[in-house]
């Protein structure tokens, strides 16, 4: 019975800037699996502009599996059932944080978490309930009741989006598997010319 051997060598990028793919082309060589799970890419401000940078910034056999939630149908009942997954106490502390090293008050605003749907995201907003300066790096900033900081974004395409931001990024699908809108996708690049 033939047999396949394959050479592993696994990474960690622990301290790896991901927003600048371009330091990949230095670190990784021919014949690669790039694994983005855990709906990190939907994180990206830029999901199509993210993925075109790292087919260019990759060698010519680069695969990349990825995993992501996708939306399926944008109902009323999802959408909260994913926002309510945001509302638990670690997340809200967590994306909080940033404000804290402001020094702002937790009495001057409160976190709302909602979904944007002209964008296809979830927003956690820090909305201010009265008027308030924030003090940043010998500046003040004005923040009127109902203005916004945007403190993190997550992307929740469909999947129909997602697939247009794989080809127009210029990954071809391999393989597609779909567990309860949780969808695993092997992408490769396609042929440099």
């Amino acid at each position: 019975m033939p047999s396949t051997r394959i050479k592993c060598e696994a990474q960690e990028f622990l301290n790896f800037d991901f927003t600048n793919t371009s330091k990949l082309k230095k670190t990784i060589k021919d014949n690669n699996l790039i694994i983005i799970l855990g709906n990190t890419i939907a994180n990206e401000m830029d999901m199509e502009e993210y993925l075109t940078n790292l087919r260019k910034d990759t060698p010519k056999n680069t695969n990349l599996l990825i995993g992501i939630e996708l939306i399926k149908d944008a109902s009323v009942l999802e959408i909260n059932s994913i926002i309510e997954e945001y509302n638990c106490k670690e997340n809200k502390s967590l994306t909080v944080s940033p404000i804290n090293f402001l020094e702002v008050l937790p009495s001057v605003g409160k976190l709302k978490i909602v979904y944007n749907n002209e964008l296809s995201r979830i927003e956690e907003r820090f909305i201010f309930i009265k008027p308030t300066y924030i003090n940043i790096e010998n500046r003040k900033l004005r923040f009127n009741k109902d203005d916004y900081l945007l403190l993190s974004i997550t992307n929740k395409p469909n999947l129909k989006s997602f697939l247009r931001i794989t080809k127009n990024s210029g990954w071809i699908m391999i393989v597609k598997r779909n567990i309860k809108n949780q969808y695993l996708m092997l992408l490769q690049k396609e042929k440099e010319e």
